[in-house]
This record gives C-alpha cells, structure tokens and sequence, in this order.
C-alpha cells in the first residue's frame, strides 16, 4: 500500500516470515492488535524494526478502508505531515495487508524505524528535582508542542510515551522524536494568543500529565510550569509569555480533572523483552 523504504515488499515478507515472528519480541498483543520489535533487513542494511498488526474484523474497519482512515493509514499519514513540517518522527518503511490464513480476516501491518533513546515518561518517573539537565528538558518539551501548533499541526495523543527524547551530543540540548504520530493532525494556521490555538496547547500539554499520573510519575511543579512557560515563549515570546502561561496553567488543570481515571490500559514502564538476533535464521 505505501512503501518508505527501498525494497518494501521484501521487508513486508521478511517479518511475515515464521522465522522472523520466532525471534522477534512482543511488546504488546491483545485480540485484535499487536506490537512487535525485531531486526530486519531494511534497503540492505540490518536494522531494528517495530512492526505493527492491527486485525480488521469489524464492520466499522470495512468503512475504515474504503476512506482510508485505518489507524495505521493514519499514523503512516501523521508521520507524513510531520516529515514535510521538519518535525523529528519514527521513519514509516512499509504498510501492507494480507490475510490471517486460520480466519481469512484482513491483518494490516506497519513496519516502522525503531528509535533508539528513553521516552520522555521514564525520564519524569525517574526526575531529580533541581537537575539542570530536567529542566532543560522541560523546556524542551514545552517547545516542542508549541513547535507542533506553529507547523499547523495538532497531536490528539500527546503523551510522554509516545515521545523518544535523545540527548543532542556535545551539548546541552535535548531532541525529541514523536513514536506514534497517529494522532497526527492539521490544525490550521494561528496568528497569536487568545485563538483556539491556545486550547489545543493546554490539550496537548495536559495529555503529558495525565499519563504521568497514570502511573504514578507525578511531576515536580517546578519543572510543570517549565514546560508550560517555554511553550508560550515559543508561541508568543517571552514578553507576554507568563501571562498566557497562568491562563494555560489554569486550563491544563481543567482538562486534567475533567479526564477521569488516568491509569492506562497497559503500562508504558513494564520491562520489555529483549529481542533475538535473527541474522543467523
């Protein structure tokens, strides 16, 4: 269906293959959906995959494909749009479908560039309040979002799990790369504060606590207002930026109380298993 990588068919039948499913490892799988990492060859180079299936046996999937707004037609799409904005997201490198040959169900499956470095949650479970280094990050992932609202661009799932932040090397900066980009979406274009693009700011920053209390990371309130404040700088300037960042503050916390339970279905902090050289199969 969509290929991001020199000789995608033979990626796509590299991780169908019983040998390729024998050693890489599950990170997550429930009835419909699964997630798995493992090597593969990519364009002649031996690389680490994340290969994603998602089963599609309801009605409301046949609707899905005929408009094309599957959910890994969407992350591949989300990938895109932040490719075109120069905005750090795991490389697509082939999405197919084939069938289930014990049901004949349709399986989509997305395999994707494996990102190396520690998702923003681990780093606010494991924080050391007055860490130079923690705060730098914090501005960093305040910047971050608003950088995605200056490009147009609005993420529905803006979690801390979902962001990979790599240290820039020889420097103090921090990179941070979105993993799962399927909720990815063009927000229009924002002339300043005070428009709606405040609201889908204070949405995607409250999304990065609500994770975090979720499983029980609660961020130190310093490193909180941050992030809050290095968005509005970002957004509007350091001029009026702690004005909008109070009002953002008060509104963060709104859609926070509003969410309900934050515990995740499945916990992004469990260990994952390690995955087996498939070089030799």
């Amino acid at each position: 269906m969509h290929a991001g990588a020199a000789g995608a068919s033979a990626l796509a039948r590299q991780v169908c293959s019983r040998a390729w499913i024998e050693t890489a490892a599950t990170l997550k799988q429930d009835e419909r959906s699964a997630v798995y990492r493992g090597e593969a060859i990519v364009a002649g180079v031996h690389r680490v995959v994340i290969v994603k299936t998602m089963r599609l046996n309801r009605i409301r999937d046949l609707f899905s494909r005929w408009f094309r707004r599957t959910r890994l037609m969407r992350q591949w799409r989300g990938a895109a749009l932040l490719d075109a904005a120069g905005i750090p997201a795991a490389r697509p490198f082939a999405l197919f479908r084939g069938r289930d040959a014990g049901s004949r169900n349709v399986i989509e499956t997305l395999v994707m560039e494996f990102v190396e470095g520690k998702m923003l949650l681990q780093y606010a479970a494991e924080q050391t309040p007055g860490c130079p280094e923690q705060r730098a990050l914090a501005r960093a992932v305040g910047s971050h979002a608003a950088g995605l609202l200056r490009a147009g661009l609005f993420n529905r799932d803006h979690k801390p799990s979902n962001i990979i932040a790599q240290r820039v090397p020889d420097g103090p900066d921090w990179r941070l790369v979105l993993i799962d980009t399927v909720g990815i979406r063009r927000a229009g274009a924002f002339s300043g504060a005070g428009d709606r693009g405040d609201a889908l700011l204070a949405t995607m920053l409250a999304k990065l606590w609500i994770e975090c209390l979720g499983v029980g990371a609660s961020v130190d309130r310093s490193l909180r207002w941050r992030v809050v404040l290095a968005a509005c700088e970002s957004r509007i300037g350091p001029g009026q930026a702690p004005m909008l960042a109070r009002r953002l503050w008060r509104e963060i916390h709104a859609v926070v109380r509003a969410h309900g339970d934050p515990r995740p279905k499945d916990d992004p902090l469990a260990p994952t298993p390690a995955v087996r050289s498939a070089r030799s199969t």
